[in-house]
């Protein structure tokens, strides 16, 4: 949504008790730290973009990737490239 504030921090926390409440129901307790990983990425990112990731945050966040050391064996996707 354009102007979106998103959500506040009281809905936020209902929010993922809501979601932690239905995976535990659904019997996907061994899923919750990948739950809670997500969720918490995802809340950060928001926060970090204003909820609207555009492709010039991504280029600048690509952007901070340092080079390859010299002779170093690993190739580009091991360095996260």
């Amino acid at each position: 949504m354009v102007g979106s504030q998103g959500a506040t921090l009281p809905e936020s926390v209902r929010f993922l008790a809501t979601e932690i409440q239905y995976f535990v129901q659904q019997g996907h307790t061994h899923r919750l730290p990948q739950l809670l990983a997500y969720e918490l990425t995802r809340w950060a990112g928001f926060q970090a973009g204003g909820g609207t990731p555009t492709a010039s945050v991504i280029a600048s966040m690509m952007s901070t990737v340092p080079a390859s050391p010299a002779g170093c064996p690993h190739t580009d996707l091991e360095h996260g490239r």
